[in-house]
C-alpha cells in the first residue's frame, strides 16, 4: 500500500508525531502559517514524515523515532515533490495525489 497524506491541523501533527515517535507535533504553527506543509508517506516498506518549505524543497524527511526513511519513502517523496513543484495543488487536489502515486510500481 502507499499512500501519502497532507497533515493540516494541530491534531493530525500530534497524532503524527505519537505514532512515529518524532517532535512533529511542534511545528503547528509553522504549518498554520503556511511555512511549511508536512507529509505522511506510507509505503510497503514503512512509514515516513517529510517537510517541505513553501517551494516544496524538502527540508527533513524522517523515519521511524528520527531514523532515516526505507528507500522506498523516498523514492515516494521524490515522485511528491517532483508533482507538487509541476503542478502546484490546492490543498483539495493533495488527495487525488494518490491516485497518481499507486501508478508508480515502487
Amino acid at each position: 500500500k502507499k499512500m501519502v497524506k497532507e497533515l493540516k491541523t494541530s491534531g493530525e501533527l500530534e497524532d503524527e508525531g505519537f505514532y512515529m515517535h518524532h517532535c512533529v507535533a511542534g511545528y503547528d504553527s509553522k504549518v498554520e502559517n503556511e511555512q511549511c506543509r508536512i507529509f505522511h508517506l506510507e509505503t510497503g516498506m514503512g512509514h515516513s514524515t517529510l517537510e517541505l518549505n513553501e517551494n516544496f524543497d524538502v527540508v527533513q524527511h524522517k523515519g521511524f523515532s528520527n531514523n532515516s526513511p526505507r528507500t522506498k519513502n523516498m523514492i515516494l517523496a521524490g515522485i511528491l515533490v517532483e508533482y507538487l513543484k509541476n503542478q502546484i495543488l490546492s490543498n483539495s487536489d493533495i488527495m487525488e495525489l494518490e491516485r497518481i502515486v499507486n501508478d508508480y510500481k515502487i
